[in-house]
């Protein structure tokens, strides 16, 4: 069975979508950018908008009882490829050596998004499940 996910601790979806779906052991976050879930403010480059996506990413994984390190794999969309190092940095505090497989594609996104991210988690090892 699937089981939607939603927290207030990121921001609302911009459709008829979740924020998440958990699905036995695995939660698939939809794809997420770097909007504030407080004041919907934008960062004005990769580095801090990618940041803020992942504690958005972050939160909804809490909200299904799994945690950054239960990921197995990243889709990342970015608006511009020159981009790629930048992102990388911001990334590596996530996800300590590489531990998660990941693409990264160049996309059109909204006016100043820079960076799209979606994650499936496997909390098959978490006992927190919820």
């Amino acid at each position: 069975m699937h089981v939607p996910i939603s927290t207030q601790t990121a921001p609302p979806p911009a459709g008829p979508y979740s924020q998440a779906v958990r699905f036995g052991s695995f939660v698939q976050v939809s794809g997420q950018i770097g909007f504030d879930p407080i004041d919907f403010s934008l960062g004005p480059d990769t580095s801090t908008q990618t940041t803020q996506t992942m504690r958005n990413i972050a939160a909804i994984l809490a909200a299904a009882g799994s945690h950054p390190s239960d990921v197995v794999v990243i889709r990342v969309y970015l608006s511009d490829l020159t981009h790629f190092l930048e992102l990388n940095e911001a990334l590596a505090p996530w996800f300590p050596q590489g531990a998660v497989a990941r693409t990264t594609v160049q996309v059109t996104l909204p006016p100043n998004v820079l960076v799209e991210i979606d994650a499936l988690a496997d909390t098959s090892q978490n006992t927190e499940q919820s």
